[in-house]
């Protein structure tokens, strides 16, 4: 797996850095929201699925777990839909999972 250089960093981290910031925050709202027992705002789930969308399309990044992570967010998405709070905080609990293993494995 590449690795990040901050002196001459390819194009790919230039964009997947900042990327992996967003969906930490976007990460860190849906979490807020399943804290005080609400669904999230449309906004903000549309939002995480389309980065972490982009996310997987980068290479060299922990690509042999983008399946399983998008497997994950379509789930909770699913949740969402079904308007299931106590599904969406499973599914979320899932790709905090998924996440911390991966993050694990390639740091």
């Amino acid at each position: 797996m590449p690795k990040f250089d901050k002196k001459n960093p390819g194009l790919a981290d230039q964009k997947y850095r900042p990327l992996k910031k967003q969906i930490k925050k976007n990460f860190k709202n849906l979490s807020a929201s399943i804290e005080t027992n609400k669904l999230p705002a449309a906004s903000l789930i549309d939002d995480f699925m389309a980065q972490a969308k982009a996310m997987v399309s980068y290479s060299g990044f922990g690509d042999d777990r983008y399946a399983v992570f998008m497997s994950a967010c379509e789930a909770l998405y699913e949740a969402y839909l079904q308007k299931d709070s106590v599904l969406f905080a499973e599914r979320l609990a899932t790709i905090s999972s998924i996440k911390k293993e991966c993050h694990h494995r390639y740091k």
